[in-house]
């Protein structure tokens, strides 16, 4: 049912309490003559699901994602990166009396993880067998995979600090080590050039343990050192060397995601969509995954029929957080929206006022938990779709933001219009005029 509030127009605009902010409507001075009321509604009726896609593109975010989460609602998500290596363009000779000490891995932290990182992290580097390759679509995704040996060529158990300066030091196999020792060494022809190098060593996989109860997050880009060799000779003193590799090819680098086990039948094909009322009225988004939140207002232009004259002026859509279902640090920060289409696929985003990516404006409450939420400006797309000649359901697909959702495995658990305590409402104020 609606609620009508009369305004006395003072010169050209309209002030108004809202519950949140207070919310300034500026009327064109064509109205200030016209018999007009300012309303409220937000009982229009929204559906909730939960989508997946088949796919989601991993590669060119320069993020290494590796280890394991366990959630009792997701179940558990696997991450695994594969990288390829750069030969370095210039190198210092070897003197013949060289002797080679150590290979090693270099992981340096972004900040990110999820789970438990107080416990014992094991991390794998596996050789790859094949050579990555972006085939015709000239990307890669969460479901793609290469072979690579099972044997690890280095492995390392520690306990990890994601939110430190230090960086995870890996020992790769001596052997491996000291056949590119000599190969530099001697000049061999497998390091004379990329693509016989490529040939030589195809690249790493960097691989979890099922022991693993957190997934980390490491920088991946060209300027960082992914792999040193180290060596020595002498002469008068002790001189240490060190030879430096980094990745090659970005576009090629990307995270294999999987889940396993979730506490929810996930839908089969992309265009399907799983209702709320399915899932105990609520809907999901995990990132990495491609587990979205489909939102469709499937009788939004029968506003239309209160009025021949109407015209929206404010619009947000309200989405409430399960309670209990998450903490602070978990709750991710950012959400955004996409208009989207009967496929599932990302149309057009929500944008701000700058024509930005709309980051939903999240509300925290905690000392009762009870009032978090986000809110999604949505005044365009509604007076958008409120003219478009269409019989298709308005829809929007919510998903963690702005690209997080393409290398973290952030999740969110929503309620929606029916769920007794977090719902999901549509807020609508509009002027009908004569």
């Amino acid at each position: 049912m609606a609620r009508y509030l009369f305004i006395f127009i003072l010169i050209s605009f309209v002030v108004f309490g809202c519950s949140d902010d207070d919310l300034v409507f500026e009327i064109g001075e064509k109205y200030v003559d016209e018999n007009m009321q300012i309303l409220f509604t937000d009982t229009l009726s929204v559906r909730s699901y939960t989508v997946k896609w088949d796919s989601l593109i991993t590669s060119g975010y320069n993020i290494f994602l590796t280890g394991k989460y366990r959630d009792s609602v997701f179940g558990n998500t696997y991450c695994r990166s594969f990288v390829d290596v750069k030969l370095p363009l210039v190198t210092t000779p070897i003197p013949n009396d060289a002797v080679y000490d150590s290979l090693h891995f270099i992981l340096v932290y972004t900040g990110y993880s999820l789970g438990d990182t107080t416990q014992p992290q094991v991390i794998r580097v596996h050789r790859l067998e094949e050579k990555l390759d972006e085939g015709e679509g000239n990307e890669l995704y969460n479901t793609s995979s290469f072979a690579y040996d099972p044997d690890p060529y280095g492995q390392v158990v520690f306990r990890s600090r994601p939110t430190g300066r230090d960086s995870v030091i890996i020992r790769l196999s001596d052997d491996l080590g000291q056949e590119m020792f000599y190969a530099f060494k001697n000049k061999s022809e497998i390091v004379s050039e990329q693509g016989i190098f490529e040939n030589y060593l195809k690249g790493f996989v960097i691989d979890y343990d099922e022991s693993n109860e957190s997934v980390l997050a490491f920088h991946a880009a060209d300027t960082i050192p992914l792999m040193r060799l180290f060596y020595h000779y002498t002469d008068l003193d002790v001189v240490h060397k060190k030879i430096e590799f980094v990745l090659y090819d970005s576009d090629l680098q990307f995270n294999q995601i999987r889940s396993t086990d979730t506490g929810f039948e996930l839908p089969e094909r992309q265009k399907d969509k799983l209702p709320a009322q399915e899932t105990g009225n609520t809907t999901y988004l995990q990132a990495g995954t491609g587990i979205f939140t489909r939102i469709e207002i499937p009788y939004l232009k029968n506003i239309l029929e209160l009025s021949s004259n109407l015209e929206v002026l404010h619009a947000e859509l309200i989405l409430e957080p399960l309670s209990n279902s998450y903490s602070r640090k978990s709750l991710p920060m950012e959400i955004s929206a996409y208009d989207t289409d009967n496929g599932n696929n990302f149309v057009t985003p929500l944008r701000d006022e700058f024509e930005n990516l709309q980051i939903a404006n999240l509300t925290i409450d905690d000392i009762f938990f009870e009032n978090t939420r986000y809110r999604f400006d949505v005044t365009d797309f509604i007076n958008g779709k409120l003219v478009k000649q269409t019989d298709d359901v308005p829809s929007l697909l919510v998903t963690i933001s702005p690209n997080q959702v393409f290398y973290s495995i952030d999740k969110l658990i929503l309620g929606s219009s029916r769920h007794y305590r977090n719902d999901v409402r549509l807020e609508i104020y509009y002027m009908r005029y004569e």
